[in-house]
């Protein structure tokens, strides 16, 4: 008599071992991904926070760089007005200028910022 069940044992032992194979072949994978992709999540967290830090640092520059400007320009402001208004109340500012010493200080007070728009100060706008 013929014994079938030498040749099935053969096969089962290969279909086994290939199961078996293919189990560690996944289980290799899965912990050399896991182990990548925990580096490379860990990394990209890291790198999003320097940026984020970055943009927090150079809006706060931004903030202050501004405000020193703005700050800046009023005290030049103040300065002029002040100016201005120490000359019309010193002694004899109502007295007769001589034309062309109204004509040079017209034009260079009028190269400021703050004369700019005043009505004097058209005639002497730069040209374009």
């Amino acid at each position: 008599m013929i014994d079938l069940r030498a040749p099935l044992l053969g096969l089962a032992r290969w279909v086994w071992l290939a199961i078996a194979t293919g189990v560690i072949i996944f289980a290799a994978w899965w912990i050399v991904s896991s182990l990548i992709g925990g580096k490379t999540a860990k990394t990209e967290a890291r790198l999003s926070e320097n940026q984020a830090e970055a943009a927090m640092e150079s809006g706060t520059d931004a903030v202050e760089t501004v405000g020193k400007t703005i700050e800046y320009e009023r005290h030049v402001d103040y300065i002029t007005r002040e100016t201005e208004r120490a000359i019309r109340e010193a002694p004899g500012a109502d007295a007769p200028v001589d034309p062309r010493l109204d004509g040079i200080a017209r034009e260079r007070l009028c190269g400021r910022r703050a004369y700019l728009e005043h009505p004097d100060c058209l005639l002497y706008a730069p040209a374009e």
